[in-house]
């Protein structure tokens, strides 16, 4: 039915947390469907990323549009992207998930939880070069980031986003991934624009399926990670349980017919 599947997120969709990651809710989606999974969804990522790897992606496959699903998990909205002249060719991320940046794209993911614990955890084990980083985006967070303004610029580029597939004929999925941004925008002007689009599938966040549910929905809690520190990510019985919800609400939305 699709010929691609692309996913376009953070940690949650590029399955951090599954003993494999072809049992994460993207790739349930491609064994369902038969498609090409085209994963663009990586660890810390930024909602502003999510969007420019999109489009990036869509420009190249135009002629591909009609026949593609879009899978978009809505991450933390605090985070964001900006060019890093310095660190030319790569993205270092927060200091877990350091590196080349695959694509060579020289953009720095900007996603450090700043003012919480983690900063001063980058104060140790940053080089020069990333120290200049750290201070950077604690002056962004101290003085230009407001929770108002970024709720604002999420809600406004769900909207340009998903006016962008439905131009080109595209099938997609909106869903929030960490957090609940539906209850966030209560109130919000833009909330009927976003929340009443069939495509956004808004019953719960992620994190909610989760802590009901009991034992084994994290993956700390999975014997095959010896109880390593997963950060909170969902395990595979999650991402099990995500699919079936996420492909429930397509059918129910006749999302799946031709």
């Amino acid at each position: 039915m699709f010929k691609y599947i692309v996913s376009g997120g953070c940690s949650f969709l590029e399955g951090i947390g599954c003993h494999t990651t072809n049992n994460s809710v993207v790739h349930s989606f491609k064994k369902k469907f038969n498609g090409e999974l085209v994963q663009l969804a990586k660890s810390g990522a930024s909602n502003d990323r999510t969007i420019r790897k999109i489009i990036d992606w869509s420009v190249v496959n135009e002629n591909q549009l009609k026949n593609t699903l879009f899978l978009i998990g809505i991450t933390a909205i605090h985070r964001y992207e900006s060019w890093d002249e310095l660190l030319q060719g790569y993205a270092q991320g927060s200091s877990q998930h350091g590196g080349p940046y695959k694509d060579n794209q020289p953009y720095e993911h900007h996603n450090i939880d700043y003012p919480h614990a983690r900063g001063s955890e980058l104060d140790l084990h940053r080089g020069a070069e990333d120290q200049l980083l750290t201070k950077v985006q604690r002056m962004y967070y101290k003085y230009l980031q407001n929770n108002k303004v970024d709720l604002d610029k999420t809600l406004r580029n769900i909207i340009l986003l998903r006016s962008f597939f439905e131009k080109h004929g595209s099938k997609y999925l909106i869903f929030n991934s960490m957090g609940n941004l539906k209850k966030m925008s209560k109130g919000h002007r833009f909330f009927n624009e976003v929340f009443n689009n069939k495509n956004y599938y808004s019953d719960e966040g992620w994190y909610e399926s989760l802590f009901p549910k009991g034992r084994g929905m994290f993956a700390a809690e999975d014997e095959r990670f010896g109880g390593s520190n997963d950060w909170g990510h969902p395990s595979e019985k999650s991402h099990k349980l995500w699919f079936e919800k996420l492909y429930k609400h397509g059918e129910e939305i006749g999302l799946w017919k031709e």
